[in-house]
């Protein structure tokens, strides 16, 4: 006699919903909340082969695209040397490609930047680099951002690190960097 076997795995760890607005949308989001809980309780249900559950799933069939279109056009790219563009969105460069710009500096740039211009002469924290660099207009970097690149610094000893009596870390130009 043969049994059913089953086995399966659900994990929700963490589930969390933040509304502000009125209350109809917030109804309906409830209501969709709600519902998409149950189908998850529907659907273990249904691997399980409990009552009330269907166990019958309908099929829908998705047509499929005709074999001529694409689902995604490719940019159309030209060459930044010779100016040229083959119309087939490839970059036409002597067979080489230009090099690739990034929009922004990494943070190990940036504190390579800061070393070369002497910055860490006398020592700086991690908020003091945080702060210079906000005034050159990157507002968006954090102590946090630089964590692992001062780590490695250190570790190659282009920077040293000693705590102050407040048990920050100031950072000094190494015997790497002079």
């Amino acid at each position: 006699m043969a049994t059913h076997k089953v086995k399966f795995e659900m994990s929700v760890e963490k589930l969390t919903f933040k509304f502000e607005g009125d209350v109809e949308h917030g109804q309906k989001i409830q209501l969709g909340i709600t519902k998409a809980l149950g189908d998850l309780s529907s659907l273990q249900n249904g691997a399980m082969g409990l009552p009330g559950s269907n166990p019958d799933p309908k099929v829908i069939d998705i047509p499929q695209l005709p074999s001529g279109t694409k689902s995604r056009r490719r940019k159309r790219r030209s060459s930044v040397e010779s100016g040229t563009d083959n119309g087939e969105g490839d970059a036409t460069n002597s067979g080489q490609e230009s090099p690739r710009k990034s929009s922004c500096t990494s943070p190990m740039q940036l504190l390579m930047d800061l070393l070369r211009e002497n910055f860490f002469d006398g020592g700086k924290s991690a908020t003091d680099v945080v702060a210079h660099l906000a005034t050159k207009g990157h507002t968006k970097m954090t102590s946090s951002t630089f964590t692992a690149q001062f780590q490695q610094l250190c570790k190659k000893n282009v920077l040293t690190r000693a705590k102050n009596p407040d048990d920050v870390w100031i950072y000094s130009p190494g015997p790497q960097n002079e």
